[in-house]
């Protein structure tokens, strides 16, 4: 599934293991809600042109040798007539071989969506409204919005905070000014303890990340004037924390699977940087905490991936908090014993 608003691409993995795979014959049809039947627009990217019942567009199928067994077919982008993807768009396919041995078969193709664990809260200073609705809840903690909307988004506690006034805001000029004691970044990511700052971008590639680093014990800061591009997985080990704090964009590259880190972005989080529409790409997993002015969730799982997968997989994990806070001034945790 691909595509952005009521349009999408279908893509989908055909299989014959007898006379091999006709690049001719692949098409599709669809529902809409518009209509109680299968079948296309006349014009696939319009509803409001003419519904051809019980009627078929191609499939775009990429060259193969003839005669191979498998192989992969997109949908042309078409309008679904409507973003209420809580109701699952139904795709039929059909399929005919070499020997003309035909099937077809009917997927119900969801949109993409996020899930939180950790019990953390999730908040918005304005909305939540997300495109379609996760399989199951999206977070085991308390949701919170400063309005009162609250769409597609659900906790397993079922806590939420609406029209909740907005906290104070840490951005990168609040948290650089709690801070001491800095240096400057080196080529590197740091394996020791501190404060560090790099003035311009920082972009996280296989240079960046040293030896050791997913192994070694380290609680750091580095703030990044500029933006932070993240071109390859993140990995640190349980006993260790870092914390970015971005005064710019931060850039997650669309082919990046795993982070484990904490960032504060005063800017924008992309989550598939550099993916194209019609483009899909797997899970994001994000460990830590995230802020941001602004998410942009550009994942999608391709076939019926979205049906119980999420496309970006946040766990909230508590640590940093208390193995930073020996950095961050009066912003700092104090244990106490009650009654």
């Amino acid at each position: 599934l691909f595509g952005n608003d009521h349009t999408l691409w279908v893509y989908a993995t055909v299989e014959d293991e007898t006379s091999g795979i006709s690049p001719f014959t692949d098409k599709y049809q669809y529902l809409t809600k518009k209509n109680p039947d299968f079948g296309v627009f006349s014009d696939f990217l319009s509803c409001n042109s003419t519904w051809r019942s019980n009627d078929w567009w191609l499939m775009i199928t990429p060259p193969f040798t003839q005669g191979v067994h498998s192989a992969d077919i997109i949908t042309l982008k078409t309008d679904f007539c409507d973003n209420d993807w809580k109701v699952c768009k139904v795709v039929k396919f059909y399929e005919e071989d070499m020997a003309g041995n035909s099937a077809t078969k009917d997927f119900c193709i969801n949109g993409p969506w996020i899930k939180f664990r950790g019990e953390g809260t999730v908040r918005a200073n304005d909305k939540i409204d997300m495109l379609s609705e996760a399989t199951g809840d999206n977070t085991d903690g308390v949701i919170e919005t400063g309005s009162g909307t609250i769409n597609f988004f659900t906790s397993t506690k079922d806590d939420e905070v609406r029209n909740s006034p907005s906290p104070q805001d840490y951005d990168y000029q609040t948290l650089y000014n709690m801070t001491k004691n800095r240096n400057a970044l080196g080529s590197a990511l740091p394996t020791s303890n501190g404060v560090y700052t790099k003035n311009g971008d920082l972009t996280i590639t296989n240079a960046t990340i040293p030896n050791g680093y997913s192994s070694a014990t380290f609680s750091n800061i580095i703030f990044v004037n500029g933006d932070l591009i993240i071109n390859k997985d993140i990995s640190i080990s349980a006993n260790s924390a870092v914390l970015f704090v971005v005064k710019g964009d931060v850039k997650i590259d669309k082919s990046v699977n795993n982070v484990s880190a904490a960032i504060v972005s005063d800017k924008t989080i992309y989550t598939a940087y550099g993916i194209s529409e019609g483009e899909g790409s797997a899970t994001l997993n994000l460990n830590g905490f995230y802020m941001a002015n602004k998410f942009e969730f550009q994942r999608t799982l391709q076939g019926t991936g979205n049906s119980d997968t999420p496309s970006e997989n946040f766990v909230y994990e508590p640590k940093y908090i208390v193995k930073l806070r020996d950095y961050l001034g009066t912003n700092n945790v104090q244990w106490k014993t009650i009654n």
